[in-house]
């Protein structure tokens, strides 16, 4: 559920249209970065809904936990299930969205659209990364720290590009993106990711301290006489979806695609900065490697939320 990201698709968009500018094969290149594109809007919209799911897990854990103990439940103890800072990473996927936008803003350039709508867009896109940049200075405690850092220096680099974009100078902020654009974008990726796998690895020992308490559970039914064999069933099953979404929680992380966004993204650079025939036939793999990648974690998530835990 939880979480990226997550965006490089940003600079990596910025790249591919630099060579459509310098290219005189254009209609090699939209292919594939409107694949990318499409593909990195997934990334952010499954990793919010893995989000939804694991706080919609932590908070069935504690409730059958409290149950299987003969535990009374209240209000705070639901609320205190959530181990996850949710408002804080839902400030990620925010910056995600940011980058998601300013990839549409990027195909709209590769589809030609008029320099007043870019440089609207640009403007428009610009506020909300500034916005946003005070909910992120407002995030309290050490494990934002890293976070905090990367959106700063990404989106400084970002603010510069878009800025340029806003005044019409379309190659000079192509030529921004290719110089500055790849290490801030790519490592803010990276502290997305991270922060995501964090809040998965919460779930899972949950999920895992959860497992070993229907086992308990389990045994002590079963080894009572005569055996409850209703009681038995339901608690067999419980242990087989828990174990499911244990199972399940290793591809329903964002983080696996978004790497690959990333090598998708380093090869774009490469391209656009020789131009080969080689260099783009090792773009469009990864595209094709990233768009796998972000298949298998939309099935994953599906399955997730069919999990009954």
């Amino acid at each position: 559920m939880l979480l990226k990201n997550q965006k490089i698709k940003i600079a990596f968009l910025l790249i591919c249209m630099f060579c459509f500018q310098i290219s005189c094969t254009t209609n090699r290149y939209r292919q594939p970065i409107l694949k990318f594109q499409a593909a990195s809007a997934v990334v952010t919209s499954t990793a919010r809904e893995s989000l939804t799911e694991l706080n919609r897990s932590e908070i069935s854990r504690i409730i059958l936990q409290r149950r299987l103990k003969g535990q009374t439940i209240f209000a705070k103890d639901i609320e205190d299930a959530k181990k996850i800072k949710f408002k804080d990473l839902k400030v990620r996927l925010d910056a995600l969205d940011r980058l998601d936008e300013y990839a549409n803003l990027l195909v709209s350039i590769a589809n030609s659209d008029s320099p007043d709508n870019i440089a609207k867009s640009a403007t428009d896109l610009n506020t909300a990364i500034t916005n946003l940049a005070v909910t992120v200075n407002n995030l309290a405690g050490g494990s934002n720290d890293s976070f905090k850092s990367k959106f700063s220096f990404a989106g400084s680099i970002l603010s510069e590009i878009l800025r340029a974009f806003a005044q019409k100078k379309i190659k000079e902020a192509l030529n921004l993106a290719i110089s500055k654009g790849k290490e801030p974008v790519n490592e803010l990726i990276d502290a997305i990711g991270d922060d995501l796998t964090v809040a998965f690895s919460v779930t899972e020992t949950g999920l895992i301290e959860l497992r070993t308490e229907l086992l308990r559970k389990y045994n002590v039914v079963a080894s009572t006489s005569p055996v409850n064999e209703n009681q038995l069933e339901v608690l067999s099953n419980k242990i087989i979806a828990t174990n499911n979404s244990i199972e399940i929680l290793e591809f329903a992380n964002p983080k696996a695609a978004l790497n690959q966004m990333k090598k998708a993204h380093s090869k774009i650079v490469l391209h656009a900065e020789t131009r080969t025939p080689a260099t783009f036939a090792d773009a469009v793999e990864e595209i094709e490697a990233f768009v796998g990648a972000v298949q298998r974690l939309s099935a994953a998530v599906k399955e997730l939320k069919n999990q009954d835990v």
